[in-house]
C-alpha cells in the first residue's frame, strides 16, 4: 500500500510476567510492514525476567520506549502509555499476543481513507488445546465483516456494541487518539475484570464513523492466566465483577448525558450481558445477586422502560426477579408493574 499521509501509530503493550510470550509479541511490532510506529512497553512490576528481556531485546531505536512502574494493573499501565504516546492513532496489544505482519499498515489505510474514528479487524485464536464453549463463542464474536457504521442516533450504540468484533476487547482496534483526549476518556483502574468493555462503552458514543473489516490481523493467545480464566472458577465473584462493569457504564453514561437518550437499549444490553452468568450461580447465591442487580436497575428507573423492552429482556428480568428478596422495599414498584401492567407471574410464597 502507498500512503500520501503516514500518521504515527502508538502501540501500547502492558507487560506483567509475560516472559514466555514476549519474543513473538515484540517481534511482531518490529517487523511490521508499516514503519511509522512507536512501541511503548510498560512493565507493570513484573517478578519474572520480562523487564530484563525488554531491555536486552528491544533495539536502541528512537521509536521504542520502556517504562517501569510498580504493579498497578493493566488499566494504569495503559493509561501511562496513553499519557506518553506521540501518535495520531493508538493500538493496544496484550503481551502474550501478536500482530500479523501487515496489521498496522492495513488498519491505518482503512482508518485514514475512511476518515474514521475507529477501525476494527478480526482475530485468530491461538490455542494448543481444543476450544471450550466460552472460547468457541469468543471465536465467533471475532468473525468480523466488512461494513461501515456511521453515528446517526446515539441510542443505537448499546446494540452496535453487540456486533462481532465490537466488544469486549480493545486489542483488535485502532483508535484516533484525539477522541480520548478531547473527551477525557481513560481506563478505569478500579476494575479488575471488564475494563476493556467499560472503555469501549465510553468511547463508542463519541465515534462518528466506525470501520469493520474481516481481515484477521490479530493473534489472540488463549492463556490460563487471563483475568477471565482466573475468575471463571468463582462464579459468584465473576457475577459481581460483571455487575460492577454494568454499574460503571451506567454511571459514565449518566454523567455524559447519554443515559436518558439510550436507556432502553442499555437496559436490554445489560440484561443480556448478565443473564447467563446469573443462571449458573448456586441457588443460595442467586437471591443476593438478583436483589443487588435489581437495585441498580431500579436506581435508573427501569420501570419507565419496561414498555420498550422486548419479550426476551422481560423474560430475563422476570427470571432474575423471581430470585430477589421479595421483602426489599426498593423493588416494590417494579414488582407491581411487572405483575399487573405486564401480567407477569412472579413465583413466590411470600407476599410483598
Amino acid at each position: 500500500m502507498t500512503f500520501s499521509y503516514s500518521p504515527m501509530v502508538s502501540v501500547i503493550i502492558p507487560v506483567y510476567n509475560a516472559m514466555p510470550y514476549l519474543e513473538p509479541c515484540i517481534n511482531s511490532i518490529l517487523n511490521q510492514t508499516y514503519k511509522r510506529w512507536e512501541l511503548i512497553c510498560i512493565d507493570d512490576g513484573s517478578t519474572d525476567e520480562s523487564l530484563a528481556f525488554l531491555r536486552k531485546h528491544i533495539p536502541d531505536d528512537f521509536r521504542c520506549t520502556i517504562i517501569q512502574q510498580p504493579h498497578s494493573g493493566v488499566s494504569v499501565a495503559r493509561n501511562t502509555g496513553i499519557a506518553v504516546s506521540q501518535g495520531t492513532y493508538l493500538m493496544f496489544v496484550d503481551a502474550d499476543d501478536f500482530l500479523a505482519e501487515q496489521a498496522i499498515e492495513t488498519l491505518v489505510h482503512r482508518i485514514v481513507t475512511g476518515n474514521a474514528d475507529l477501525a476494527i479487524c478480526g482475530a485468530k485464536l491461538q490455542s494448543s488445546n481444543r476450544l471450550n464453549r466460552h472460547q468457541r463463542q469468543l471465536k465467533r464474536s471475532l468473525q468480523t465483516q466488512d461494513t461501515i457504521w456511521r453515528a446517526n442516533r446515539i441510542e443505537q450504540w448499546p446494540e452496535i456494541l453487540t456486533l462481532p468484533g465490537s466488544s469486549p476487547y480493545i486489542w483488535n482496534k485502532i483508535f484516533h487518539k484525539k477522541l480520548l483526549i478531547e473527551n477525557n476518556i481513560a481506563f478505569n483502574p478500579q476494575l479488575c475484570l471488564g475494563e476493556d468493555l467499560v472503555f469501549l462503552f465510553s468511547i463508542f458514543p463519541y465515534c462518528k464513523t466506525i470501520l469493520y473489516m474481516q481481515d484477521k490481523l490479530y493473534h489472540y493467545r488463549i492463556s490460563p492466566n487471563s483475568a477471565v480464566n482466573r475468575y471463571s472458577s468463582d462464579r459468584n465473584k465473576k457475577y459481581y465483577l460483571h455487575l460492577t462493569v454494568v454499574a460503571s457504564i451506567f454511571v459514565f453514561w449518566e454523567q455524559r448525558k447519554f443515559f436518558q437518550i439510550s436507556k432502553n437499549s442499555l437496559f436490554k444490553w445489560a440484561l443480556l450481558f448478565l443473564y447467563n452468568d446469573f443462571l449458573i450461580l448456586k441457588a443460595q447465591e442467586q437471591q443476593s445477586a438478583a436483589t443487588k442487580t435489581l437495585e441498580i436497575f431500579n436506581a435508573y428507573h427501569i420501570q419507565n422502560s419496561l414498555g420498550q423492552l422486548d419479550s426476551r429482556s422481560i423474560y430475563y428480568l422476570k427470571t432474575i426477579f423471581q430470585s430477589a428478596d421479595k421483602k426489599n422495599t426498593k423493588l416494590r414498584r417494579v414488582y407491581w408493574i411487572l405483575k399487573y401492567k405486564y401480567h407477569i407471574r412472579i413465583k413466590s410464597k411470600e407476599r410483598m
